[in-house]
């Protein structure tokens, strides 16, 4: 259901692909609003500040480091509980949180 989702996280989180995978999230919003318009807002957050600053390949790897294998787990859980979705969800916030809190500039 959200194989092309896990497919663009795969070939990595880059300004295009975040703007891609936002525009995904949108198209996934009415299956499970919770995680689609979670991941479509951080995704256009850090498309954004790639857009404005650029990025560097430090701020790239620790983006990738932080999410990729986080928001993938939560993808592949869509159909599991309620419990299961909302810990993966969480996690990927956390890791949103602490790319959100690095300087890596």
């Amino acid at each position: 259901m959200n194989d092309d989702l896990k497919q663009i996280v795969l070939e990595g989180l880059s300004g295009d692909n975040l703007r891609l995978l936002g525009e995904r999230c949108r198209s996934h919003m009415n299956t499970m609003p919770a995680i689609y318009v979670t991941l479509g807002l951080m995704f256009k957050v850090l498309a954004d500040e790639y857009d404005e600053q650029g990025t560097t390949a430090t701020r790239f790897n620790a983006v990738t480091e932080a999410l990729s294998s986080r928001i993938l787990s939560l993808l592949n859980a869509e159909s599991q509980s309620v419990d299961v979705i909302l810990e993966r969800l969480n996690d990927v916030c956390r890791g949103f949180h602490e790319v959100m809190e690095t300087d890596l500039s």
